[in-house]
């Protein structure tokens, strides 16, 4: 039984990065893969897509007038999600211990902590698991 959430993709199976619907590494087909009993038991890895270089800059484009100010938080979230307001707690915790802190980061610069990145990654991951939920 799989759990498949709107949304999300297979990354990869068996270790293997899976690229839209093939394998990266012989190009062999996911659905053929699944659809076959002898390739069973499948470690089968899921998440959210990559976004391509183009939606990246789309994004930034769409935020950066609004960062002008000082920093802000910005979570896009369905209307009816709940804890949306701990993950931004959440957030703000993590950048405080490990920018804020970091005597070698200055304000106004990129973040350029791998604990950051590491805690913020989990940070979501976990919300995603448990704190936002659809009501």
């Amino acid at each position: 039984m799989f759990l498949f959430v709107v949304g999300h993709t297979v990354l990869s199976v068996n270790g293997v990065p899976v690229e839209g619907r093939f394998l990266q590494t012989d190009g062999r087909d996911v659905m053929e893969m699944l659809a076959m009993e002898e390739n069973f038991p499948l470690d089968i890895k899921f998440g959210r897509p990559k976004l391509t270089t183009n939606e990246k800059i789309m994004l930034a484009s769409m935020f950066h007038s609004s960062l002008i100010s000082g920093l802000k938080f910005l979570v896009m979230a369905d209307s009816r999600q709940t804890g949306v307001d701990i993950l931004l707690k959440k957030l703000y915790e993590i950048y405080s211990d490990f920018a804020l802190k970091n005597p070698f980061y200055s304000l106004d610069m990129p973040i350029r902590c791998d604990l950051f990145d590491t805690n913020l990654q989990q940070a979501m991951e976990q919300s995603e698991r448990s704190g936002l939920s659809n009501v």
